[in-house]
């Protein structure tokens, strides 16, 4: 059997959220207690808009931790593929939730998506009724991080179905009403 493969997309502030040192430090904990306890791999980037106190949290974690395979700092050096290279290669996606762009390609990239909400600044915001509707529509698991190991474990251990988000599909059929 293969060794469970998980990306990691961690992106930054915005105008509704804020990533939390002490948040981020308990989901390196989760992450690196599911690479212990399942034998896993590690893919992980940052954003540019990553602060540097949770880059130096990540870092701290993972840098030099044998089971991260890919640690990249979008703000050091961002190489072309990335993103698309953390899909291919993993089993399943964990990604912050505070930007409706990063979560869309993780729930369209055809694998398990877990995403973790920031801190909200702002109650009820686009972004968060976004992410509602991913997750009752099931393209995304919308998880507090205390249930990210359990969830996690679960995933890679039973391989349930799942739905990936069509984002092409729509996209066509507009154009093919443009051109006709």
């Amino acid at each position: 059997v293969d060794k469970p493969k998980i990306g990691v997309l961690i992106g930054g502030d915005s105008k509704n959220y804020k990533l939390i040192p002490d948040a981020v430090a308990f989901l390196c904990d989760q992450l690196k207690k599911v690479l212990d306890d399942l034998d896993g791999y590690l893919f992980l980037t940052t954003s540019r808009r990553t602060p540097e106190d949770v880059i130096d949290i990540l870092k701290s974690y993972f840098k030099n931790n044998p089971r991260c395979k890919l640690f990249v700092i979008a703000t050091e050096a961002n190489p072309a593929g990335t993103v698309g290279g953390i899909f291919y290669l993993s089993d399943c996606i964990v990604v912050s939730g505070e930007s409706i762009s990063m979560v869309s390609e993780a729930a369209s990239c055809g694998k398990y998506v877990i995403v973790f909400e920031p801190h909200r600044k702002v109650k009820d915001n686009k972004t968060r009724r976004f992410l509602d509707d991913l997750a009752e529509k099931k393209y995304i698991y919308l998880l507090k991080l205390n249930e990210i190991y359990d969830k996690l474990t679960w995933i890679i251990r039973t391989r349930p179905p799942f739905l990936s988000l069509d984002t092409k599909g729509p996209i066509q059929e507009e154009l093919k009403k443009l051109l006709r």
